[in-house]
């Protein structure tokens, strides 16, 4: 497969998962267009103590959905918390559970997290890794957020009982866009370690996140030195190759002597030129062996009453590689020339060859 099928394939594949990525991102801002703005005070209370807890300045809207059946996080640049109408029923401790699992995502930027993922996922869609990774990201993410919200004094038993009701209401219907609080492939596990009393649950210390930022940037500066460099620029030899002027001349005594006519020596150039192209190649692969190859080529031929070439001769030649030599020999043995008028005629053609540099990486 060759480099431009290789990117098509490439591009094609990028955009598919680009305009997945797109999609999710409108039914998201659709599903949040559609939702109620207006909430019971209890929720706006239950919110603001969530918000208070997690020490969040920023203004967070709060909206209920029947359009969905889990709590959810959505939006990059302004951050909502979207609930589902069954909401209405639950006990005060289990939406101050929700709202902090929920607002755990605002603070810590998961939305933005998720879409650089998607966008990755998009880009290198064929690398198994990248998708394995952002797999893995979301996994850790509601594992954060579970702390924190077991960090807030919330008994394991009383959450992870909130959190299979949710996951029991769960709809089919996926949001690609936003980050729902349960999915049927890791409730599961999620249970299982909030139930388990000897899983780690501290949030990394500041110092411990900065040497870890330190870490990982000397790590970069070190690839980045010891990376190989880029190869320095070198000059590709290239040929060119052009025909001189024509012209008539005696017979050389290479053949017999021939009765001369005459012959418009423009058509013959012409028809020299037409298989240049044939020549041309046979040039550039013996400057792939030799790049220092050049000069000229002077060939002495006979045109017949028919066009036909019955004998030619290298005349000259300071090129000195055979088998340009012969590749000029074949072009003219093989030619359909004008026939000339009153007899055979012989003519000569110098073939200069020369070499050109292009600069390459």
């Amino acid at each position: 497969v060759g480099p431009t099928w290789l990117a098509i394939m490439w591009a094609a594949g990028a955009l598919v998962v680009a305009l997945r990525v797109l999609r999710g991102q409108l039914s998201a801002r659709r599903i949040a267009e559609m939702a109620e703005s207006n909430v019971a005070e209890s929720w706006s209370a239950a919110l603001r103590e969530a918000t208070a807890s997690l020490s969040i300045a920023r203004h967070i809207e709060l909206l209920r959905s029947e359009r969905v059946g889990s709590p959810m996080t959505l939006g990059v640049l302004r951050p909502r918390v979207l609930l589902p109408a069954a909401a209405d029923g639950w006990s005060r401790e289990r939406l101050r559970a929700v709202l902090l699992h929920e607002l755990g995502h605002v603070r810590r930027r998961d939305t933005l997290v998720q879409l650089v993922a998607q966008l990755a996922c998009a880009l290198y869609w064929w690398n198994p890794l990248v998708w394995f990774a952002a797999a893995r990201l979301r996994i850790e993410r509601e594992h954060a957020c579970d702390d924190l919200v077991l960090g807030s004094g919330i008994l394991p038993s009383s959450y992870a009982a909130d959190l299979l009701e949710v996951a029991r209401s769960l709809s089919i219907e996926s949001h690609a866009g936003a980050i729902c609080m349960a999915d049927s492939s890791s409730t599961e596990t999620r249970l299982r370690r909030i139930l388990d009393a000897t899983a780690p649950r501290r949030v990394p210390r500041a110092h411990f996140r900065l040497a870890a930022c330190a870490l990982t940037l000397a790590c970069a500066a070190l690839l980045a030195v010891t990376s190989p460099s880029p190869s320095p620029r070198t000059a590709a030899v290239h040929g060119t190759l052009s025909i001189g002027a024509p012209f008539v001349r005696d017979p050389y005594p290479y053949g017999a002597p021939v009765s001369h006519g005459a012959v418009d020596l423009s058509l013959v150039a012409t028809a020299v030129k037409a298989r240049l192209g044939e020549l041309e190649q046979c040039y550039e692969r013996r400057l792939a062996i030799d790049p220092t190859l050049a000069g000229t080529v002077v060939i002495h031929w006979t045109i017949d009453e028919t066009g036909r070439v019955p004998e030619a001769c290298i005349t000259e030649d300071t090129v000195g590689d055979p088998s340009i030599s012969d590749c000029v020999n074949k072009l003219v043995r093989e030619g359909l020339f004008p026939a000339p008028r009153g007899g055979a005629v012989d003519v000569s053609f110098p073939f200069v060859f020369a070499r050109t540099a292009v600069a390459t990486r």
